[in-house]
């Protein structure tokens, strides 16, 4: 393990960290999505964000690509990705899972106002939401 020096950065990154993650959440209650009774919060080594429905959904960061917000679908045997014809974001296909990406450089997050970036992730949610619901498949 190679080991570097902490900066005087920390000093504001966990907060902002935290920052987002609360905006994450108030931006998944304005999309109208329910939180995953049973643990609505979702935290490990390398993640936290919040598992969502009938935990179909899981929305947050990954902490060793902390610029980009993602939205998986964490079983895609219960979606079908050929259902959409284009989803509103990048959709990526890992062994077990889908995901929509929203990479936070890339779309200038930073110099937006509190409310403008509540706004953009809370339409990012939003788009997943109902891509990844076009791609539901039919349960018997």
């Amino acid at each position: 393990m190679t080991l570097q020096k902490v900066t005087w950065e920390y000093i504001n990154g966990v907060p902002a960290m935290i920052n987002l993650i609360n905006i994450i959440e108030v931006a998944i209650q304005g999309a109208g999505i329910d939180f995953y009774k049973t643990y609505p919060k979702s935290a490990g080594w390398d993640f936290k964000g919040f598992n969502l429905e009938n935990r179909d959904f899981w929305c947050g960061i990954y902490f060793n690509n902390p610029l980009v917000l993602t939205f998986e679908l964490l079983d895609k045997s219960k979606f079908d990705k050929n259902k959409l014809s284009e989803p509103v974001y990048l959709l990526q296909e890992g062994k077990e899972r889908l995901w929509f990406r929203l990479p936070l450089e890339e779309t200038l997050f930073f110099s937006l106002t509190r409310d403008q970036q509540l706004d953009q992730i809370t339409n990012f949610i939003k788009s997943c939401k109902s891509d990844s619901e076009i791609m539901r498949k039919e349960t018997i």
